[in-house]
């Protein structure tokens, strides 16, 4: 049954690649479609180990085959992710590969829709195709679409939600209908990893003072959809805290920084000096922290050849694009306003993240759900002098079809 279904969805998405992009994009598509599917083969036969393969992985693995219900309750459902392939195995006789190949047409998706964002912002061609690359090349993004972990998962989803505020702030389609698919796609993110929640915030505050019509920012009627839907959100929160904020919720901060500072981490801890016992304590480090966890390992902190690789292959990415965002300012004027939206969405989502982590390789895995993101506000910042005349020309987009 899983060969069945792996084959359709092969098909589906080899098609929706080739007919929905053009030349240059498609092919891009299909070199990081072919790199994922190559790296779960190679993965799936043991070939060599990849970061994060095993570990956390076969844990979840594990407790989904000890426990065939998904309904049953327990400490070993930590997760939704858990209870998520409960039900994959249910369907496909305990087929551990399928769940993995679900993860490559995620991240494949994920692709798609940067492209579709892209798209919809007219983003100059050899921008939108460099940055495309980025994303489809960069190798523990790679890894995490195929391990079986849930950061495919939350990707997919936190850039569906992006893809539908950026139709909703680019006034395509019915702007209700595009606030509530919006949040429908970020809860589902959360749902799998409560630090997804960090991205609402600007999606909120663009809700909320936005004025679409003049282009300008100013109260109007979608600022109390968006408070309706802010009251729905805390609503949910407080009635379900366990379940989507387990991982921030503390009941003793002493106890927390305990544990943070702990060593657990393995050799690749840093800032395991600070004191966090107090809420005062960590607004004071949180930017430390913040700073630690986009670019680490920093050079500092090497200990090997495979610091010396992750920075290479991962943090200086991060470091580019952090550089195209803070020293280029968004030159059409229709985007400067959507850039500072973002923006708050990824400073808000990289201190929720870096608050709970203390290691280089968990905030490796962590910052890959907010990579795409990043590199929709990196395209914004590179958009060229002389392009002041596409203000009029974005007006008359059409649905992307």
């Amino acid at each position: 049954m899983d060969i069945i279904f792996s084959t359709i969805l092969f098909f589906v998405l080899f098609r929706a690649i080739m007919t929905k992009e053009d030349g240059m994009c498609h092919r891009i598509l299909l070199i990081g479609f072919g790199m994922r599917l190559v790296l779960l083969l190679c993965t799936s036969l043991d070939l060599f180990t990849v970061p994060d393969a095993h570990g956390d992985a076969d844990a979840f693995h594990d407790l989904a085959l000890a426990h065939p219900s998904p309904f049953e309750d327990g400490e070993a459902h930590m997760t939704n992710y858990t209870r998520w392939l409960t039900v994959l195995y249910m369907l496909t006789d305990d087929s551990r590969w399928f769940a993995q190949y679900l993860n490559v047409v995620l991240s494949v998706l994920t692709l798609l829709y940067v492209r579709r964002i892209l798209y919809v912002l007219d983003i100059q061609e050899v921008v939108a195709k460099r940055l495309l690359l980025v994303l489809a090349l960069m190798p523990f993004v790679n890894v995490y679409s195929v391990v079986l972990m849930r950061e495919a998962w939350v990707t997919f989803f936190v850039v569906l939600s992006l893809y539908y505020f950026v139709r909703w702030y680019m006034q395509l389609g019915n702007g209700g209908i595009q606030i509530a698919k919006c949040m429908i796609a970020i809860l589902l993110a959360m749902w799998m990893h409560a630090g997804a929640i960090g991205f609402l915030f600007g999606y909120f505050i663009a809700f909320m003072t936005y004025y679409r019509a003049e282009d300008r920012i100013r109260i109007s009627k979608s600022s109390y959809v968006a408070l309706f839907f802010l009251a729905l959100l805390v609503l949910v929160l407080i009635l379900n805290v366990n379940t989507l904020l387990a991982k921030f919720y503390v009941e003793d901060f002493g106890e927390y920084a305990e544990t943070k500072s702990s060593g657990e981490g393995g050799n690749s801890d840093y800032l395991t000096w600070l004191d966090l016992s107090s809420p005062s304590k960590i607004l004071l480090f949180i930017p430390l922290k913040a700073f630690y966890f986009l670019y680490s390992p920093i050079i500092l902190d090497w200990r090997g050849l495979n610091d010396i690789a992750a920075f290479v292959l991962d943090s200086s990415v991060y470091i580019v694009l952090s550089w195209f965002i803070i020293m280029r300012k968004a030159i059409l004027p229709k985007y400067k306003l959507l850039k500072r939206y973002l923006l708050i969405s990824l400073l808000v989502t990289t201190v929720m993240f870096s608050f709970g982590t203390s290691n280089a390789g968990t905030a490796i895995r962590h910052r890959a759900k907010m990579c795409s993101f990043l590199l929709i506000a990196t395209s914004i910042s590179m958009e060229k002098k002389g392009r002041e005349d596409m203000v009029d020309e974005v007006d008359e987009i059409v649905e992307y079809k």
